[in-house]
């Protein structure tokens, strides 16, 4: 006897699709969490857990995000949505004038490849990855909020002449900052967000805690070579072309 087919034409023979298939992988609304005979009952996504404080691992970081949190990752959906100049590639610039460009997703962090380009007009030179933006002046920080209220905040400093991935130091500042509004809404229950602001302008959003100052260290100094500080401390931690942090 043939099989009853789920799916099947109409008067015109057009072919209608079937339901889709329920999986018990991810977290969106094709997941099955109801028991079967072989498997009990799956958990919904509820966060991070109380332990949870850094991801030192990109699988660990982006297997935390909830699936309608992922959004925020991409930097030229956060910078659309928040209502920068900004595009991706293959878009044409306002006005011929200085941009950033750098990756849309960059899990390693670290500011890869991001960089100032001059753009006249168009902008197919550049990898379809990337995506250009307005460029903000101002402080650099890092904060860390815990369940929305700021808990550390650093600034960081660079020379204009380096490259954006070349931090010259970090340091713990008393600072006022509020967390973003347009962080509110998000489906996923997050303990720690960790998130990058230039003169007061969000640009970057981590669901985790900021890795560098996990030393209990309130000054962070990056190596690069084999620079020596006297009355800190060296700590191994290679990133990139990062050898490590002096710290105190």
């Amino acid at each position: 006897m043939a099989a009853k087919s789920k799916v099947g034409l109409n008067k015109n023979s057009s072919y209608i699709p079937g339901p889709p298939k329920k999986s018990r992988q991810g977290d969106g609304m094709g997941t099955k969490y109801a028991a079967s005979s072989r498997n009990k009952a799956r958990k919904k996504y509820r966060g991070q857990g109380k332990g949870w404080m850094y991801h030192l691992n990109g699988n660990d970081e982006w297997n935390s995000i909830h699936s309608e949190d992922l959004w925020v990752y991409n930097k030229l959906f956060l910078s659309r949505v928040l209502g920068y100049t900004c595009g991706p590639v293959g878009t044409t610039v306002p006005k011929p004038d200085f941009y950033i460009v750098r990756p849309m997703v960059n899990l390693l962090g670290m500011g890869r490849f991001a960089r100032q380009e001059w753009i006249e007009n168009r902008t197919d030179e550049f990898h379809p990855s990337e995506f250009w933006s307005e460029i903000f002046e101002g402080e650099h920080l890092s904060v860390d909020f815990r369940n929305k209220k700021a808990e550390l905040i650093v600034l960081g400093t660079r020379s204009q002449k380096e490259p954006y991935y070349k931090w010259n130091k970090w340091e713990k500042v008393n600072r006022e900052v509020s967390f973003p509004d347009i962080l509110n809404s998000l489906k996923g229950n997050y303990e720690w967000i960790n998130c990058e602001f230039i003169g007061n302008k969000l640009i970057e959003v981590h669901f985790r805690q900021n890795p560098d100052f996990r030393y209990g260290n309130s000054v962070a100094i990056p190596v690069w070579d084999d620079e020596k500080i006297e009355n800190m401390t060296f700590v191994k931690d290679s990133d990139y072309l990062r050898k490590g942090f002096y710290i105190k």
